[in-house]
C-alpha cells in the first residue's frame, strides 16, 4: 500500500499540481490559521494555541493552557482543530510530498528505494500532526479533567511532527539547491 501511494505521489508530482498545493498551504499557513489563532488568543487573553509551542512543550503546560483558555476559546479551538486544521495537514503533506517526488524524481544516486522514500518524511509529519491535534481536542472535549498521560503523548506528537517538518524543508532545501546547480 505505501508503494502505491508513493508511486501515485511520483505520478502527480507536476509542477502545475504543485503550485495548486503551494498555493493552497499559504492561504492556510498565512491566512486561515494565524486568523484562527488570532480568534483564540482574543478571547482568552492573549493565549496562544498549543499546536505552535516549537519544538514541544510540558504535558502540564498543555494542561494549564486548556484550562487558561476559557470556555468560549476551548469551544472555538474545538472547531478549529476539527475542521481547519484536520485539513491543513493535508495541504501541507501532500505540497511537500509531491515538491520532493519533483525535486529528487530520477536524481538520486543509488538504490531507486531511496527516491521513493523521500516524500515519506512530509506524510509522516502530517500523521503525527493528525495525533497532536486528536490529543489537544481530547483535553478540550475532557476539561476540566487533566488528562496528563494523554498531554505527555500529545507533547510527544507535537515534537515527531515538527521534527519531521523541519526535515521536509531541509530536504526541499536540499532539492532546490540540487535543481539550482544541476
Amino acid at each position: 500500500m505505501i508503494r502505491k501511494i508513493l508511486d501515485a505521489t511520483y505520478q502527480h508530482a507536476t509542477l502545475k499540481k504543485i503550485l495548486v498545493f503551494l498555493l493552497l498551504d499559504l492561504v492556510l499557513m498565512l491566512g486561515l490559521m494565524p486568523f484562527m489563532g488570532g480568534k483564540i488568543a482574543a478571547l482568552s487573553d492573549g493565549m496562544q494555541v498549543i499546536d505552535l509551542q516549537i519544538p514541544t512543550y510540558a504535558a502540564q503546560t498543555a494542561l494549564d493552557m486548556v484550562a487558561a483558555y476559557g470556555d468560549d476559546a476551548r469551544k472555538l479551538y474545538k472547531q478549529v482543530e476539527l475542521t481547519a486544521d484536520t485539513i491543513y495537514p493535508l495541504v501541507y503533506g501532500m505540497t511537500y510530498a509531491l515538491l520532493l517526488a519533483f525535486l529528487f524524481k530520477g536524481n538520486l544516486p543509488g538504490s531507486p528505494k531511496w527516491k521513493y522514500l523521500l516524500p515519506l518524511v512530509p506524510l509522516i509529519g502530517m500523521l503525527f500532526d493528525f495525533g497532536e491535534n486528536i490529543g489537544i481536542v481530547t483535553m478540550l472535549s475532557q476539561f476540566p479533567d487533566q488528562p496528563f498521560l494523554l498531554a505527555w503523548i500529545t507533547a510527544k506528537f507535537s515534537l515527531l511532527k515538527w521534527i519531521f517538518a523541519f526535515a521536509s524543508i531541509i530536504l526541499i532545501t536540499l532539492g532546490l539547491i540540487g535543481k539550482f546547480f544541476k
